[in-house]
């Protein structure tokens, strides 16, 4: 009782304090929630919304059985047949179609929870639309897209592996039971768009409240500034590094890319949380893609030198956006993280 009475006086004065801070830095975060409202139209939402909308349908219907047995999942990676189209989808569509496609997957009971957990993880990446088209024009180099993309697939991979070698003896008996009545295909289509719809205004949401944070975090401890960019939001903390430039600016880039920061972790978590999937592995994953796709992008940086185009290619659009949007946009993440924390509490 004493330790809950202690973090909920913590959490209030850490929202009191947020709030200041926020009238404080109000001409930064307003630019802030522009620029990445910008980002999330034109980089983020096209490849994000229609990808979401097909991973849906191809879960459902397991259109992807072919590629199944291809793959090898369950020899490899120790899951079931059906969840290539989680992997294959979370690779090539960004996040957080991975975790979207994975609570398609276990609600149908097609996965027990420690195996969605793995299958998360995973499928939990930077799509190559993103890579190619705006890390790549950050620093003037389609090749280090490209590079950049492999390393990360790779390493999500390997990783895959042996997390699944570890989890061996795991008996992976926990399905869920699902009494949903089958849905025809046209159904199903229209419960996959309005409900990647909606995932799609979520992650919106999240990007921007943590750009907001880092913004803040930045301006309030300024020596930290690079640290905050990577840890909140990891489409910041790519701009952030290339426009730091050099070693440690690739570096922040390629970090941020494969750790996905807070605002990835927190849309994820939005998806498989409510159904109890454990998260432990996504966590280790991306803290390990992190490591492993920073000192890759310093190798690549040293044998192949880069030059930043700082931001200006990518973050300058100018638009006029009602004001409201972006304060129900963090109203609304503050919705979902006190309704997270009347569970962890």
């Amino acid at each position: 009782m004493i330790r809950n009475k202690i973090t909920f006086a913590a959490a209030t004065l850490a929202v009191c304090l947020l709030t200041v801070l926020l009238l404080l830095y109000e001409p930064y975060t307003s630019e802030a929630i522009r620029s990445t409202l910008a980002l999330f139209v034109h980089r983020v939402l096209p490849p994000l919304f229609p990808y979401m909308v097909l991973s849906k349908v191809m879960v459902t219907f397991d259109l992807l059985a072919p590629l199944s047995r291809f793959l090898q999942l369950g020899r490899l990676f120790r899951l079931p047949e059906r969840a290539s189209a989680v992997v294959f989808t979370g690779l090539l569509c960004g996040f957080p179609v991975g975790a979207a496609g994975t609570c398609t997957l276990y609600e149908s009971g097609g996965i027990s929870k420690e195996d969605a957990g793995r299958l998360a993880a995973l499928s939990s990446n930077a799509g190559p639309a993103f890579l190619l088209g705006t890390v790549a024009a950050l620093w003037n180099s389609k090749a280090y897209g490209v590079f950049l993309f492999a390393v990360q697939t790779v390493s999500a991979l390997v990783i895959a592996f042996f997390t699944a070698r570890a989890s061996a003896e795991e008996t992976g008996s926990s399905f869920p039971c699902s009494d949903a009545p089958a849905r025809t295909f046209p159904e199903e289509v229209c419960r996959a768009v309005s409900e990647s719809a909606s995932a799609c205004l979520s992650v919106c949401a999240y990007i921007v409240f943590f750009r907001v944070m880092a913004v803040v975090m930045s301006r309030l401890i300024p020596a930290f500034a690079p640290l905050f960019g990577i840890l909140f939001e990891f489409s910041s903390g790519c701009a952030d590094g290339a426009a730091a430039g050099g070693v440690r600016g690739i570096f922040m880039t390629g970090a941020a890319v494969g750790s996905a920061g807070v605002s990835v972790m927190m849309q994820n978590y939005n998806f498989i949380g409510r159904y109890g999937i454990p998260v432990k592995v996504l966590w280790l994953t991306k803290g390990l893609q992190g490591l492993v796709c920073g000192t890759a992008s310093v190798l690549f940086y040293l044998i192949s030198p880069l030059e930043s185009v700082g931001t200006a290619a990518v973050f300058t659009e100018t638009f006029s956006w009602n004001a409201v949007t972006a304060v129900l946009s963090v109203m609304f993440v503050l919705s979902k993280i006190h309704k997270i924390s009347k569970h962890v509490i």
